[in-house]
């Protein structure tokens, strides 16, 4: 009887140190498949893996939030090259990486859907990927620096880290664009991103219409916003510098975003999750489970 207690008791420590011990990479020859997922080290506040949004009938790898009821994805890899039918008969697709730090999404025969590789000259030595604590899929090489990270092409979230804005080293304009619905995350025409040609100011347009404009950045808030300086803990950052110029959210907490929606009709919204409460609109510039929106200005 003694050792049928023991048993169990060591089959419960075993458990939990599985449990503790999240998987959080993935290696060249051990990739992610579509029953399983990664959760991010530390805090455990991402979940990296295969999902199927509501009314959809194909599969995607997407990153969201570990510790909210409602499952909010954040970034989308294949937002435009889905794997074909739902998520729970794709239990063989893969997310996998190559040495060279290439990215693949591939269905159950092997075919692959969207990759991304890292820029000429980045990644020396066998390359691995990981989501991050932060929300952030990195690719590094075998020294420890970044060849590739889904923070450098955001999908319709600004999250802590990320930056909206003109990379004139690389020619990369990194915009939020929103998906074409909720159950389509492949983009869709409402876009925001950030003018640099004079003051800088952020856009959204509809297709080809401007539907809202930010006012220009006084080096506190956009004049056309005045409100964002009263949200508390919710404080954007504009850097201006050789290389180009971007906003930020910095030090802000995991649970804040700024989202792009199309049912938002192109609105700049401020979203907060938090806790176990869900994702939604801070209530009075505080996020408590509302969201302060900006009206539009076209």
């Amino acid at each position: 009887m003694a050792c049928h207690w023991l048993c169990l008791f060591q089959l419960l420590v075993l458990m939990l140190s599985s449990a503790s011990h999240a998987r959080d990479i993935i290696s060249p020859g051990q990739p992610l498949r579509g029953n399983d997922t990664l959760v991010s080290a530390g805090g455990g506040s991402f979940v990296l893996g295969f999902f199927t949004p509501p009314s959809s009938n194909n599969t995607y790898v997407g990153v969201w939030y570990a510790r909210v009821s409602v499952r909010t994805v954040v970034w989308v890899a294949n937002r435009a090259d889905p794997v074909p039918g739902p998520v729970e008969d794709n239990a063989a697709a893969t997310l996998s990486v190559s040495a060279d730090g290439t990215l693949s999404v591939a269905d159950a025969n092997s075919t692959v859907v969207w990759s991304a590789s890292p820029a000429p000259g980045e990644g020396v030595g066998e390359c691995t990927a990981r989501i991050r604590d932060d929300g952030n899929l990195v690719v590094s090489d075998a020294s420890g620096r970044v060849a590739w990270q889904g923070f450098d092409h955001p999908t319709d979230t600004l999250l802590p880290g990320m930056r909206v804005g003109m990379d004139f080293a690389t020619g990369a304009n990194m915009t939020l664009t929103a998906w074409t619905s909720p159950s389509d995350p492949s983009p869709g025409p409402v876009v925001a991103a950030m003018d640099t040609s004079g003051d800088p100011e952020v856009f959204i347009w509809n297709g080809a219409e401007k539907v809202w404009r930010s006012g220009p950045w006084d080096g506190l808030q956009f004049t056309g916003v005045p409100d964002t300086v009263t949200y508390t803990g919710l404080q954007l950052q504009l850097r201006q510098h050789p290389e180009g110029g971007d906003l930020q959210l910095p030090g802000a907490q995991l649970q804040h975003r700024v989202a792009a929606g199309a049912e938002q009709h192109g609105r700049a919204a401020a979203g907060c999750c938090s806790g176990g409460r869900g994702c939604g609109p801070p209530a009075r510039g505080t996020c408590t489970g509302t969201r302060p929106r900006t009206s539009a200005t076209p």
